[in-house]
């Protein structure tokens, strides 16, 4: 069974596909950068390693500072501060970007790690110091992948906007194509029916003649006594018979009267009228064309 109307053409079909092929290669064009930004490892890039070292070390100058913080809540918040800072390995797997951050900010990781154990109230507050500015660097390029993939999704809306118009453009034009050819052959079926109803017309006219022709010679044959005059209009019978035989043909009746090709041209009149020169019809033509 077809999936569509054996009328519809190879090129019908692509171009019904047009709008949709278009379509889906604009969006995956669009959404391309989309997809490798988001499957970009660094793009799933947080701050929260960093507000959390800032936070620790936040509340250990704050025990320090409390003086109803016995010796031990003082130390164990300074371990919490210190924790995942023994080395230079483990610091850069809890913080991503870490020497990016640090040449950004100015300082390095093991400073701040060496205040914190030296322990003092001057040295925590510089440290403390230190953990903000990590903290404001690990923000700023935050905001700056932010900023990339709004910026994409900016991009990614254009893109479908555009492909919006465009293949609703290309919709509404085939659309219109559709529309005048189905007007056109609508138009061409009218065109053809009117020019049935004509050949009908023609026809039946041009049969009236041997029809009656052929009623004369029947009513004329029954009360002729007279041997060549009934043969003379069995003649005629015959005539008209094979007249309409040819004229009732369907094809014969296509081809004289719906199927028309008209392709004037100069006729010798002449030699036109000498063709109905017959033993009933006597023509007299002229000597010039």
């Amino acid at each position: 069974m077809r999936l569509w109307p054996a009328a519809l053409g190879r090129r019908d079909l692509l171009l019904a596909a047009l709008p949709g092929v278009l379509s889906t290669a604009l969006l995956l064009a669009a959404f391309a950068p989309a997809q490798r930004t988001l499957a970009n490892p660094a793009n799933s890039w947080t701050a929260y390693s960093y507000d959390s070292l800032l936070n620790r070390v936040h509340l250990y100058a704050l025990a320090q500072r409390d003086p109803h913080a016995t010796p031990e809540e003082v130390r164990d918040r300074r371990d919490q501060a210190l924790s995942s800072l023994d080395t230079r390995a483990a610091m850069e797997r809890e913080f991503q970007d870490l020497p990016t951050l640090e040449a950004d900010a100015g300082y390095r990781m093991e400073e701040l790690r060496d205040l914190l154990r030296r322990g003092r109230p001057a040295d925590t507050v510089q440290a403390l110091a230190i953990a903000q500015a990590l903290n404001a660097s690990a923000h700023s390029r935050l905001n700056a992948l932010r900023a990339e993939l709004l910026r994409t999704l900016n991009a990614i809306k254009l893109s479908v906007v555009l492909t919006a118009i465009l293949t609703g453009l290309i919709s509404t034009l085939l659309i219109a194509r559709a529309l005048t050819s189905a007007r056109q052959a609508q138009q061409a079926r009218h065109a053809r029916e009117a020019q049935h109803k004509e050949a009908l017309g023609m026809a039946a006219h041009e049969l009236r003649r041997p029809l009656q022709a052929l009623l004369l010679a029947t009513d004329a044959l029954r009360g002729q006594d007279n041997l060549r005059a009934r043969e003379k209009l069995l003649r005629i019978i015959e005539e008209q018979a094979a007249f309409l035989a040819a004229r009732t043909e369907l094809e014969r009746l296509d081809g004289m009267y719906v199927n028309i090709s008209p392709r004037p041209q100069p006729t010798d009149l002449a030699t036109l009228l000498a063709g109905l020169d017959s033993e009933r019809v006597r023509v007299r033509r002229p000597r010039g064309p």
